[in-house]
């Protein structure tokens, strides 16, 4: 494939625009010239190499804030990395929109110039130096935004939940720091024990972050900015908030709406709750998450592999397994443990399955709890008699197993 510069800085600022959209990116010329485009994850390996790019235009600790290899750096990582609106990314750079037009182009640029580098892409793409790159019109910019609709992808994304809500805010907070050094604004992050998991993709979840203190930060210029995570009622509530009444600033200044209203359209595809809260006229952000309840299962199997199998399958998911290898302390580990659901194994030395269940069954601390009877044994009537409640026969997919625990935990019951 031989193009010219021109149509090679064209397909990379189509691809830079939809660096979050899969199917976008699975189309892009970009994946023929990468070489990339028969493989299976095309569209992450894309993102993947168009973000290591960009990061490694990142200055050394040497050069000075205001040159153009930091505002190139700083554009590509605020308008595309972290997809803030281009008003935004402006102000943030004390520069015109204009002005910011500009420089956008010459950065789109430098990108290019370093991928032919470092892909060897000469013979494909000649580097000529008269060769300018097309001007860019706002209609093509508003061709390239993000439509609200198109946001409903993230709900089938691979990483659907349970989420982390501090190992997500750690990478937001690492991400936002260079902007926050540039306001001279001071997060300070608090959050209680035991916050249950999100039910929310991580990376909605980063976005939802990384936006609110896009607008936050440059109006909380010189001062502090509080973000507090607690629990009510199942719920767990964000609120940030300026350090004081007197230090607040209003956040709704002009530019900010637009940035705010993803963030409303991305709550509410996850069925989260946005407010801004107003006080004497200055602004304040809560958010409230739907959180995964955590079902604790108990697996009662002698054979190590087999616990270390469940607990892969169920890796990722609302589900934590806990294995007994011992079968004289299955009992016990039940009471002590209270799972919601036990899987018991019915061929283990020395004792027995069915008296394992017969003894679950007439403990009273145990006695309601479902009970899965595994067996490689085709035994299921038996099981069913003796006072299972359902059987799985080996070998096991995790299908098997995830469907069946959640026949008996919904998600619309959690």
């Amino acid at each position: 494939m031989n193009l010219s510069k021109d149509q090679f800085t064209s397909y990379l600022r189509s691809a830079l625009h939809n660096l979050y959209y899969p199917d976008r990116l699975r189309r892009s010329p970009l994946t023929v010239i990468f070489g990339i485009d028969q493989r299976i994850n095309t569209s992450s390996l894309l993102q993947q190499i168009l973000i290591d790019a960009i990061e490694k235009l990142k200055p050394g600790q040497g050069e000075p804030p205001q040159s153009r290899s930091w505002h190139t750096y700083e554009i590509l990582v605020y308008r595309y990395i972290r997809q803030f609106d281009r008003e935004v990314v402006a102000n943030q750079l004390g520069i015109s929109g204009r002005q910011f037009r500009r420089e956008q182009r010459t950065a789109i640029e430098a990108l290019a110039d370093s991928l032919t580098r470092d892909y060897s892409l000469e013979t494909k793409i000649p580097l000529m130096q008269e060769n300018k790159i097309i001007e860019e019109t706002d209609a093509l910019e508003a061709l390239n935004e993000p439509v609200p609709n198109e946001l409903s992808w993230l709900k089938d994304t691979p990483d659907r939940g349970p989420t982390i809500l501090k190992e997500v805010m750690k990478a937001v907070l690492n991400l936002s720091r260079p902007l926050a050094e540039r306001f001279a604004v001071h997060i300070n992050y608090s959050q209680e024990e035991n916050i249950p998991d999100l039910d929310i993709p991580a990376l909605a979840l980063r976005h939802i972050f990384l936006t609110i203190l896009n607008v936050a930060i440059p109006h909380a210029s010189g001062k502090n900015l509080n973000i507090f995570v607690t629990l009510s009622d199942k719920k767990v509530l964000v609120e940030i908030v300026p350090q004081s009444p007197m230090e607040r600033t209003n956040m709704m200044l002009e530019g900010s709406q637009k940035s705010l209203s993803i963030v409303q359209q991305l709550m509410d595809l996850f069925n989260g709750a946005f407010t801004l809260i107003n006080d004497s006229g200055n602004d304040s952000i809560r958010l409230a998450f739907p959180s995964i309840e955590k079902i604790p299962a108990l697996l009662i199997d002698d054979n190590p592999d087999t616990i270390l199998l469940f607990q892969r399958y169920t890796s990722n998911t609302r589900y934590i397994i806990t294995g007994v290898r011992d079968p004289d302390k299955a009992v016990h580990m039940a009471e002590i443990n209270a799972p919601k659901i036990i899987f018991l194994d019915l061929m283990m030395p020395g004792v027995d399955g069915w008296e394992i269940l017969n003894q679950i069954r007439e403990n009273p601390v145990t006695s309601a709890i479902p009970v899965i009877v595994v067996s490689i044994m085709p035994q299921e009537s038996l099981a069913l008699a003796m006072g299972a409640n359902a059987f799985l026969q080996k070998p096991i997919s995790q299908n098997d197993v995830l469907n069946l625990l959640n026949e008996y935990f919904p998600e619309n019951n959690h």
